[in-house]
């Protein structure tokens, strides 16, 4: 009977805390997620907003700070790394789109992708490709951010946040 009523008492809580949770998103979080989302997880952390939506197959990460969205992912979930390396920095360039800062074919568990750092519009993107056919796995879209990165190549480049700051690890 406790148990039981243990049970029942979270399951309330859980209820009323994605109920609470799914009023309390900003509007300006549909400028960004379809409305057909669905909330999955939203927490407060490094005074930013980090709100998580799936919509089928493809989720959607959407980061606020103060109401302002500092970074977009959109990860499609069926789409794969490929078991081979065919395309070419030719079919990068022109599939996407700005200016690209960093392309490089990556190998891991025996797939391959493409990782693409591209710059439009005062924005950043980072782009996980699929290596034989270049549908797009990932895409991260940082807003209003003017990183420069350094002159160079480089064997490996991450864009990282770090208290609500986006910066860049180079190897």
């Amino acid at each position: 009977m406790i148990k039981k009523m243990g049970a029942l008492l979270l399951t309330l809580l859980f209820m009323t805390t994605a109920a609470f949770a799914a009023s309390s998103i900003p509007e300006i979080v549909y400028t960004y997620i379809p409305q057909s989302a669905q909330l999955t997880e939203s927490e407060f952390d490094d005074g930013c907003w980090e709100y998580e939506f799936r919509d089928g197959d493809i989720r959607y990460d959407l980061l606020l700070k103060d109401g302002v969205p500092l970074a977009l992912t959109i990860d499609y979930l069926l789409i794969r790394p490929s078991k081979e390396n065919t395309l070419s920095q030719e079919a990068i360039a022109a599939a996407i789109p700005g200016e690209i800062l960093y392309a490089k074919a990556e190998k891991d568990d025996g797939r391959w992708s493409w990782k693409v750092i591209a710059r439009q519009d005062q924005e950043l993107f980072e782009y996980d490709l699929n290596a034989e056919n270049g549908q797009i796995i990932e895409m991260e879209q940082y807003f209003g951010v003017s990183l420069e990165l350094p002159e160079g190549s480089y064997r490996s480049l991450d864009l990282e946040w770090d208290d609500g700051l986006l910066g860049f690890d180079i190897d």
